[in-house]
């Protein structure tokens, strides 16, 4: 894997390598296990092939159990994720395991909180822009982890924009939504297509084993000509250890990895990223184009089970409904009751509702379907809280 800064020092302090101790230089994230893929290898048994992975901060490490069945454990208790501090001791398998930093480390952070069509002012995106910076000069593969929602396919599209291949064709492939029987061929057409070009393969990991198979014999031989960017929202480590990803895959479409944080993990991001979604509203609609303090603070306190995606759902929603120019926490209320895309009859006693569905209607032209599109609902579920407010429909 490509990495930033050193300062990793990893001790065994107990187990079959005790007293080994690795200093992997240049690294911000450090993986464990069995494997020979992995950055530290450990020869105790009882470790996974890719066990547990350690990302540097300033003064600490984020800890992640990269398999379910593989646990780690940190202070007499077992974690999945967690923060810990220089000198923590972990134990893995029958091992333990000392983590240490050479120094206090500060990960470089680009200048700016934009980079290409991607925003965040957060420390962790500003460090993300970094990284994408030095690879989009690199023609190597990537692949790009993170949450539903979390901008996986706007970070292959900006890898593609900047680089050397930006004038050539950029091709999707869902490896999820291709039928079993017809996405190998599906798959080797795409590459051959994005020969000079780019081919994104999203959820790398739902394409069948026989398919798996012949890519990695593919890239093995030098066939691929394509620049290949892959994402996953899972662990494709634990698939690895289980036997359902290939090793030898892995290694060619990860040759570098980028991490998406959850909006959860990075709530600096949401202010920012409100204002620049209510920047991109088409001109000719009407709709609010600002946003109160007190409606960020409310986003603030809002939990987003899609991430960005659902962020800009959700102020898109407030601005078409908004009374005036300006998005207020009023306004979000009423988008909290469109979110939820099934209504009671409870909703149709309320004027404020009422008034909230007329100016939607009057926004969007009195046309049923075009409301529909700009509150991201579903039409029927519209009509029908429509009609409860005795309102028309058309």
């Amino acid at each position: 894997m490509e990495s930033l800064t050193p300062g990793f020092r990893i001790s065994v302090v107990n187990g079959p390598d005790a007293g080994a101790t690795t200093m992997p230089k240049g690294a911000r994230v450090v993986l464990l296990g069995r494997s020979e893929g992995a950055d530290v290898r450990l020869s105790d048994p009882n470790v996974a092939p890719f066990h547990v992975e350690l990302l540097m901060l300033h003064r600490g490490f984020e800890v992640r159990a990269l398999d379910p069945q593989a646990p780690v454990a940190h202070a007499g208790g077992r974690i999945e994720r967690a923060t810990v501090p220089a000198g923590a001791i972990l134990d893995i398998g029958r091992s333990v395991i000392r983590v240490d930093l050479d120094a206090p480390n500060d990960p470089p952070r680009w200048d700016r909180p934009t980079y290409g069509a991607l925003r965040g002012q957060s420390p962790a995106m500003r460090a993300l822009f970094v990284e994408i910076d030095r690879l989009t000069r690199k023609e190597t593969s990537v692949l790009v982890e993170g949450p539903v929602g979390s901008g996986k396919t706007l970070v292959t599209r900006v890898l593609h924009s900047i680089s050397r291949r930006a004038g050539a064709t950029l091709a999707h492939l869902d490896c999820a939504a291709v039928p079993a029987s017809l996405v190998e061929a599906a798959l080797f057409s795409a590459l051959s297509a994005t020969a000079q070009g780019t081919l994104v393969l999203d959820e790398i990991d739902a394409l069948p084993l026989h398919a798996k198979a012949r890519l990695a014999a593919a890239l093995e031989k030098g066939e691929v000509k394509a620049r290949l960017l892959c994402t996953t929202t899972r662990s494709l480590y634990a698939r690895i250890n289980r036997g359902d990803f290939r090793e030898e895959l892995h290694r060619r479409v990860a040759t570098a990895r980028l991490r998406l944080l959850s909006l959860e993990e990075r709530p600096e991001d949401i202010t920012l990223l409100s204002q620049y979604f209510l920047s991109l509203v088409p001109g000719d609609q009407p709709a609010a184009r600002a946003i109160s303090s007190e409606a960020l603070s409310e986003l603030q306190r809002r939990q987003y089970p899609e991430n960005v995606r659902g962020l800009r759902e959700m102020v898109e929603r407030a601005a078409a409904v908004a009374e005036g120019d300006v998005v207020e926490a009023a306004d979000l209320a009423f988008e909290r009751i469109l979110a939820r895309r099934h209504f009671s009859e409870a909703t149709a006693s309320s004027e404020f509702e009422r008034g909230c569905l007329q100016r939607l209607m009057m926004r969007a032209g009195n046309h049923l379907d075009r409301a529909a599109a700009v509150a991201r609902v579903d039409r029927e579920s519209l009509r029908a809280l429509i009609s409860r407010h005795g309102l028309p429909t058309e």
